[in-house]
């Protein structure tokens, strides 16, 4: 076709490139109340802060079955000790403790919703002292060009 169009002295404009797909990495969740939007074979996370020095920490309590909408592939921490020191006035003893965030990764499987719920434990506690819930909608990644 393009032949004929080029013998009759007609343009053919080339097609524009398709789109690169989508990233490896979604996002980084931290607000309970906003949907997580990732596409399959996208991963992403759910950051909750912890004072883990003080023996506070979070656990993942619904982790995804063998063939679910997202699986679970572990859990990251982030001591944020030097910027709780960022505010110290000059010449005071540096502080201790303070807040950690402890990261959540996932990979999303295969379209659908999954709702991940996490539960925060203090020290030697077997009741949660805060539970959050945050709802995962992974939809297909689909590039069309």
């Amino acid at each position: 076709m393009i032949a004929l169009y080029a013998a009759l002295g007609l343009a053919v404009a080339p097609l524009p490139p398709c789109p690169s797909p989508r990233p490896r990495f979604a996002t980084i969740a931290i607000d309970p109340t906003k949907t997580v939007t990732a596409a399959t074979i996208q991963e992403f996370g759910i950051a909750l802060r912890a004072t883990e020095d003080g023996g506070y920490h979070w656990r993942l309590q619904n982790a995804p079955a063998g063939a679910a909408t997202v699986r679970y592939d572990g859990e990251a921490g982030v001591w944020d000790t030097a910027f709780t020191n960022l505010n110290r006035a000059a010449g005071s003893p540096p502080m201790v403790g303070g807040q950690a965030t402890e990261i959540f990764m996932f990979t999303a499987m295969a379209p659908g919703t999954v709702k991940l719920t996490f539960q925060l434990f203090g020290p030697g506690q077997t009741v949660p002292t805060q539970t959050l819930t945050y709802t995962v909608q992974v939809v297909p990644n689909v590039i069309v060009c």
